[in-house]
């Protein structure tokens, strides 16, 4: 696969608002608090948001 398709695809992906605000809420959920968002705010987002990828990938690899 193309790898500007891909890195294309994902920022549409990632620029989702509703991708953004499922996130933002699992972070609060997992943080067990609603912000601020501070350094560990954002370490948890990226923790999210590639747990979130991997899923995404995986289910695409079982198809």
């Amino acid at each position: 696969m193309d790898d500007e398709l891909v890195a294309h695809a994902l920022s549409l992906v990632l620029d989702d608002l509703r991708v953004c605000e499922w996130v933002t809420a699992e972070v609060d959920r997992r943080l067990n608090r609603k912000g601020p968002q501070d350094l560990e705010f954002w370490r948890t987002y990226t923790i999210v948001t590639n747990e979130l990828l991997d899923a995404v990938r995986a289910k695409n690899e079982a198809n």
